[in-house]
């Protein structure tokens, strides 16, 4: 049945007009069968026009498209039926396409020969290999090529825990015990030389895999330092990953043996001894087609840049001029000529180091470099444009003054950036300058400058912190108003809209990495796939982006906490007390203007001083109606230290407080930010007395239910022993001193040590994150958020908060029960305490 409906799947997506448009929220199956990224794997190879290709099939004609638009005839055989339909279907357009629905056999029967054999199946063991080559050979002509896959047993995605292919379970293919017959590196090689008929052929590495490639190296081109500026690695199954590509492929490369471990590797053969001369290929297939184009470096040292469409010609042309404006204005780039027929730009191979690489070494030898390439950076950036007045910017922002924004730049040439230019002899010289903003400050390209440095070079903020070049070149108050710009560009550049799905399964929030490591330490792998399947812990409704909006009840909710909202925001500004959206809600502020769609909650954060104080006087201005909830005032509930402001004519009971005598309406979560002690070993005692006193609080408030989950039934219930020797106020008094008294220098960063993390580390903030607040659109209002909000949300959620979750996670924060139109006081007492 679930094959049925992949299939029925494909074809209806398939089927419409523009199906890569709705492709955004598409299945695994229906994405992989219907992306144009998988033209990937060949749209950089230099096909002859005038020759023949059999294209032997395994699905629904991926590279159908590409090969009818580079080669004179094309003839697919797909043997089963309804494929065959289908592939007809997409392709009618091209009356160089012939497709048959037959076996290899039937083919070799009408002994024709193609000039290009392609394979679309990976093959995965050497068995595989050898019964391949013995019956595709055949159709090969003398001097044709045939290219196929194989799958590596040793790829880098199976050591991080991806599971197997044949196997679905994860390591179990890199055991040669268990799998001898699996495909490595060695075993390819040994198989090719052992083919009397072949007497070329070469390997390339197609990153970070042969399904969606970014990226084709071989051992010609390897890559030097790392590949995390142009290979986005994805997991459609992440259930066991106990690490990332990105975090163990530039130790693979640094120490050699990149090859080795490449997740699949792309095989051309001849029988003639000829193989293409391309030795690498950078693609950006995932920008569309006016962006779309391929770097090609050759065997002779020319480099291409060649437009995968005829949509990108426009695009090449301006990154020509782009190019030759950049010299009339005395800014160095590498030569080149431009090919209008083959669509393609021609320059020299560079040997020099990428000056973001050169930054990377100096970051680790010598930060005063660092300093002076930014210095000149930016003075190439105010020079590479005339000037224009203030008065016609693109970019303002309220109460920022012209001198704070700066030289206005006519033409904002926004890739120069350390990722397009090399550093030569103490110069820098540019290339790859398409995108272009016009009457936009120089300081945004300088702010994209540093952005993209610190994401690629990760170990530069300890050496170099970013805070450093905000304030060396004033862009603090400046890099939120360049934060959204970017985000705006970034979106519509990378096709987010298209690629939703494909952007899904590239975000991993490296905690859950970290659960999946300690489940493994407790050696309880079960506990993994039922965690992360959604099988785990009570079942929850779960929400669509399209379903949210028609859900009542979920809107009634944040209706609610919305007017809640509104309150804590009067008080704060009559009584001047700092306040800001946190967790959820400031991911919502930023990602969406207002709440996250299918969540359920509000979390608002304020400094120590400010939270006590919004404590002490919002019992007075709050409606009756209200009820501003702490440990000390509501003893049948609540733990941690934090507030929660409820709606007494309201219903939101939470699992844990059912059968409990205490206000139960619906809430906003109130945080304080407390500073973090300097001295680690003083630090650590502070943390372990704050979860000594909250386990207290959780025993006394729940003695019946099993709360404290990461002890053991004996440690729990040594505290609920002990909760009762206490009184309440004497526990949330200890409780208290500890968190605000304890003592001790203090560091430059906060934390919302109230919550209840268990054995879980906490998360610590930069206090300079919060230094000033700006006001922000959330839903119908406007709601402070800190000025290092980026910073923030990469420590919650991951570097890639601004992507969705993959649908299956767009579930409700609670395990609540929730009526906005009865007070939970009806609702108890039509219910009872333990509905």
């Amino acid at each position: 049945m679930e094959r049925i409906k992949q299939v029925e799947d494909i074809i209806s997506l398939g089927e419409k007009k523009d199906h890569v448009e709705y492709l955004h929220n598409a299945s695994w199956p229906a994405f992989y069968q219907l992306s144009t990224m998988r033209e990937g794997l060949f749209n950089w190879y230099e096909f002859n026009r005038d020759a023949s290709c059999l294209y032997i099939s395994n699905g629904y004609g991926a590279m159908v498209d590409l090969l009818c638009r580079s080669i004179n005839k094309v003839v697919v055989a797909e043997e089963e039926i309804t494929r065959a339909e289908y592939i007809r279907k997409r392709g009618e357009r091209y009356k160089n396409l012939i497709v048959l629905d037959e076996h290899i056999s039937d083919l070799k029967k009408r002994k024709t020969t193609y000039d290009y054999v392609i394979v679309e199946q990976c093959v995965q063991t050497r068995e595989q290999m050898r019964a391949l080559l013995y019956e595709v050979l055949p159709l090969l002509s003398e001097r044709g090529r045939l290219l196929f896959c194989c799958e590596n047993r040793l790829g880098m995605k199976y050591l991080c825990g991806v599971p197997d292919s044949l196997s679905d379970e994860p390591f179990v293919g890199i055991r040669e015990s268990d799998h001898k017959d699996r495909l490595t590196r060695n075993n390819v090689i040994e198989i090719l030389k052992d083919t009397k008929e072949i007497l070329g052929w070469k390997l390339y590495y197609p990153a970070p895999d042969e399904k969606l490639p970014q990226a084709i190296y071989t051992d010609e081109y390897l890559p030097m330092k790392s590949i995390r500026d142009r290979v986005i690695p994805y997991y459609v199954d992440r259930k066991t990953l106990i690490a990332l590509e990105d975090e163990i492929s530039d130790a693979l490369i640094e120490n050699g043996v990149y090859s080795v471990f490449a997740n699949s590797f792309l095989v051309e053969c001849s029988k003639n001894g000829q193989v293409s001369q391309t030795i690498f290929a950078a693609l950006s297939t995932d920008r569309g087609e006016e962006h779309g184009f391929a770097t090609v470096i050759d065997q002779d040292g020319s480099v291409r840049k060649k437009a995968l469409y005829t949509a990108g010609k426009e695009s090449l042309e301006l990154i020509y001029n782009n190019a030759k404006e950049l010299q009339k204005h005395g800014i160095a780039c590498v030569e080149q000529t431009i090919n209008c027929e083959r669509n393609e730009i021609q320059m020299p191979y560079m040997k020099n180091p990428t000056l973001i690489n050169y930054l990377k070494v100096q970051f680790q030898n010598n930060t005063d470099k660092v300093e002076a390439v930014f210095d000149a950076l930016y003075e190439k950036i105010q020079q590479s444009s005339e000037q224009v007045p203030f008065e016609v910017c693109n970019l303002k922002g309220d109460g920022i003054s012209k001198e704070e924004f700066g030289i206005v730049l006519k033409k904002a040439y926004i890739d120069m950036i350390p990722y397009n230019c090399f550093y030569v002899d103490g110069q820098i010289l540019f290339y790859d300058q398409e995108f272009v903003k016009e009457n936009c400050p120089a300081k945004y390209v300088l702010f994209r400058a540093l952005r993209y440095t610190y994401i690629y070079i990760p170990e530069a903020e300890s050496r170099i912190p970013l805070q450093y070049f905000k304030d060396r070149y004033q862009l603090n108050n400046l890099w939120n108003i360049f934060e959204r710009e970017e985000a705006a560009f970034v979106e519509d550049n990378r096709n987010y809209n298209t690629l939703e799905a494909f952007y899904k399964w590239a975000s991993v929030d490296g905690r859950e990495i970290d659960k999946h490591i300690k489940f493994l330490q407790n050696n309880n792998m079960e506990r993994v796939t039922k965690k992360f399947d959604g099988t785990y812990g009570i079942e929850r409704k779960r929400y669509t982006i399209e379903l949210y909006k028609r859900d009542y009840r979920l809107n009634a909710i944040k209706k609610t906490q919305l007017e809640l909202l509104k309150e804590v925001i009067r008080i704060c500004e009559e009584n001047d007390i700092s306040y800001c959206a946190f967790y959820g809600t400031l991911l919502g502020t930023v990602r969406h203007k207002g709440y996250v769609p299918w969540d359920d909650d509000m979390d608002i954060a304020m400094p120590r001083e400010d939270y006590d104080k919004f404590m002490e006087v919002a019992p007075h201005c709050l409606p009756g109606f209200y009820f501003l909830q702490t440990p000390e005032s509501d003893p049948e509930c609540f733990y941690g230290g934090y507030a929660k402001l409820r709606d007494n004519r309201t219903t939101g009971i939470e699992e844990r407080n059912r059968g409990h005598n205490c206000n139960q309406g619906i809430w906003i979560d109130i945080f304080p930010l407390d500073e973090v002690l300097l001295d680690e070993a003083q630090r650590k005692i502070q943390y372990k007395k704050i979860t000594h006193y909250q386990r207290l609080l959780m025993k006394q408030s729940y003695p019946e239910r099993r709360i404290l989950c990461e002890l053991s039934k004996e440690e729990e219930g040594c505290y609920g022993k002990m909760a009762q020797i206490f009184s309440r106020k004497e526990i949330c008094e200890a409780l208290h001193d500890t968190l605000v008294n304890f003592g001790g220098e203090v560091s430059t960063k906060i934390a919302v040590l109230t919550r209840y993390w268990g054995n879980q580390e906490r998360i610590e903030y930069d206090a300079l994150d919060f230094e000033f607040l700006i006001k922000a659109k959330f839903e119908d209002t406007e709601i402070c958020i800190p000025c290092g909000y980026e910073n923030i949300l990469r420590l919650d959620y991951g570097i890639n908060y601004m992507v969705y979750p993959k649908k299956e996670e767009r579930i409700p924060h609670h395990k609540a029960l929730f009526d906005a139109q009865k007070s939970y006081v009806d609702y108890l007492a039509e219910n009872g305490y333990n509905v």
